[in-house]
């Protein structure tokens, strides 16, 4: 494993969460054969060594797991052991590809229909049309902030209403 690729695991890995500790009794033929499992469904892996009471040293715990699973070492930290083993199933390219289909009908019939997709359907329409969809509160409602023609817009007028002082 080269440098790049082994910085690469080592970023991806800051966000993964131990599977497994490593106690008292050290690396045992159950504790690779659970590791083993855990790489049927994905590549890279955290192990937690409990520092106290773990015998020998992490660096060895790390060794004698990627020995039994045939996974190689990317990096020992403190208590955790980062492992990565390639699964060629996962990298499978035969694996069917989504349909896309163009227009908005296709975005409507997603699973979170409501708002978020009137609200695309909504501006799909303004970019065949040329014009800009209104805000969503101003398009359920049907009155928007938009001033009426000849009309200072709306932020002059409440600063002139608050400015006006009357004489006592």
């Amino acid at each position: 494993m080269d440098s790049k690729t082994r910085a690469a695991l080592k970023s991806q890995a800051n966000a993964l969460p131990a599977l497994y500790q490593i106690g008292k009794e050290g690396v045992t033929a159950a504790v690779c054969a659970q590791v083993l499992e855990g790489f049927n469904t994905r590549e890279l892996m955290k192990v937690k060594c409990l520092l106290k009471t773990l015998p020998g040293t992490v660096r060895e715990a790390a060794d004698a797991i990627a020995e039994g699973t045939g996974a190689e070492v990317v990096q020992t930290v403190g208590g955790s052991i980062i492992l990565y083993r390639y699964n060629p199933e996962l990298h499978n390219k035969d694996k069917p590809k989504r349909k896309t289909v163009k227009g908005t009908k296709a975005r409507v019939k997603s699973k979170t229909r409501g708002d978020a997709a009137e609200s695309v359907v909504r501006a799909a329409s303004a970019i065949r049309t040329g014009s800009r969809p209104r805000s969503t509160s101003a398009a359920r409602t049907g009155t928007g902030k938009q001033s009426r023609p000849g009309e200072k817009p709306r932020s002059a007028r409440t600063f002139q209403r608050k400015t006006k002082t009357e004489p006592r």
